[in-house]
């Protein structure tokens, strides 16, 4: 069924995203191709003029409502050996379900206009693509951890320890008839309806969590409207909410600047890893402009910020789509190195989250998350052999699982891109909490996601 769904996914997308490319940027394209292959002498000022934000432009028009579609793709890891996990007689089995399409139509919101850069707030709205997605539905129902109560439970024991015991008396109040911490979960209710936490009715110790929810619980867990009862879901905070302000060089004074960030809610470092250093800083592109004239040598950095992190793409090798020529940009294999393998990211590692800091293709986020996250690439690619000796059924491909970026290298225009992350939490056992006193200790894959472009 997978494979069916799968094929039918790539040929769907195909003709989706040949489709809604906007006529715009097809006179764009084909205009660009004239101006360089016709014309064998071209001049740098006039590709400068073309592709920077000024006022009044098209390439603005285009910057600020995303005329070309982006397609959010989830996969979720599902368990199918959960009672042996749950017992310690195993580690987890997984089959990878999906993918789950939405499509991403994203809004940027000038607030003011600078001498080079422009600040502007930005919000996006997910809307679910059904015929994308068939024959997988959001109904499906996965196997998987139980989020939102793992992370409170690490939440309450970072507080105060002797209190995690507790958490075993709420349960029934605030989880009722959950009674594992691995279990079925509707699909849609785990990416954007929200599993519900049960405070209405809340007493005592219940009640004394519910209350501590408003102002220590994650982004991934918001309050109904209406009602005392939350919610935890991985996305729905995303949706449709106002981001920033953000403050993007608009390249009026130096071309290779253009699409770089300067700012982000008025700050000009992230103030998530270690102070001062690289890995703090805030720079790179939004994926959605690049500065022309991009040469073999360059790298392209970008910033993303569902791990606040910025990653830098290199050179691999030059590509014809649909009969352009294009640069095919990557990441180095070293980019989730360990510290020994590369120095430069020491400024990931913090006191007390530095224990993936030694491992190969994984990294602590709960900084950026406030949730008890490390992400990696999906299936895996490119992490120590443990990891995959634990979660069983993953299968690492590059081409697969790996961020990419195809440039036209004279205009800069990213023709297609992907960029690919997946989201663990590290499962252990917790001192007082029953429904983890012999489970199988290891780094629990939940799901990976793929936002892609093709023009």
């Amino acid at each position: 069924m997978l494979s069916n769904g799968k094929k039918k996914w790539k040929d769907l997308r195909h003709k989706s995203s040949v489709r809604v490319a906007t006529l715009s940027m097809v006179v764009m394209l084909s205009a660009l191709f004239v101006y360089l292959v016709v014309v064998p002498v071209v001049s740098k000022i006039g590709i400068t003029k073309m592709v920077q934000l000024s006022n009044g432009s098209l390439v603005l028009s285009q910057w600020l409502h995303q005329p070309e579609p982006i397609f959010l793709n989830v996969y979720i890891w599902n368990l199918t050996n959960a009672g042996d996990v749950t017992t310690g007689l195993d580690s987890p089995a997984f089959s990878q379900v999906g993918p789950y399409v939405y499509e991403e139509l994203t809004e940027k919101i000038p607030v003011k206009y600078k001498k080079d850069s422009i600040v502007y707030m930005s919000r996006t709205n997910y809307q679910f693509r059904k015929d994308l997605t068939e024959p997988a539905s959001l109904d499906d129902t996965v196997i998987t951890l139980n989020a939102g109560l793992y992370g409170a439970v690490t939440f309450v024991e970072n507080i105060s320890p002797a209190m995690v015991s507790l958490i075993n008396e709420v349960l029934p109040t605030l989880f009722p008839g959950v009674d594992s911490i691995l279990g079925p979960v509707r699909v849609g209710a785990y990416l954007f309806d929200g599993i519900v936490l049960h405070c209405a009715d809340a007493e005592g110790t219940a009640a004394l969590v519910c209350n501590a929810l408003p102002e220590h619980a994650p982004p991934t867990i918001r309050k109904l409207h209406n009602s005392s009862d939350f919610a935890f879901s991985f996305l729905s905070h995303k949706n449709n909410t106002l981001q920033g302000p953000y403050e993007e060089n608009r390249g009026l004074e130096d071309i290779h600047r253009l699409g770089n960030l300067m700012g982000l809610k008025n700050k000009t470092n992230l103030e998530i890893w270690q102070p001062d250093s690289q890995c703090d800083k805030l720079y790179g592109s939004d994926t959605h402009i690049f500065p022309p004239l991009i040469q073999r040598t360059d790298s392209i950095a970008i910033y993303i910020s569902e791990i606040c992190q910025v990653l830098s793409l290199y050179f691999e090798k030059e590509e014809y789509l649909q009969e352009f020529p294009v640069y095919k940009f990557t990441p180095s294999n070293r980019w989730l190195g360990s510290v020994a393998n590369n120095t430069e990211n020491a400024c990931y590692c913090l006191e007390g989250k530095d224990h993936f800091c030694q491992h190969n293709g994984v990294r602590d986020i709960s900084q950026c998350t406030k949730a008890p996250v490390i992400m990696s690439l999906p299936h895996f690619y490119l992490a120590d052999p443990e990891f995959h000796k634990y979660a069983r059924g993953m299968r690492p491909d590059k081409d697969l699982h790996t961020s990419v970026l195809y440039v036209e290298p004279q205009s800069g225009l990213p023709v297609k891109a992907a960029k690919r992350v997946q989201f663990n939490m590290n499962l252990r056992r917790i001192e007082g909490f029953q429904m983890v006193e012999n489970i199988s200790e290891g780094l629990f894959p939940l799901m990976w996601m793929e936002q892609s472009i093709l023009l």
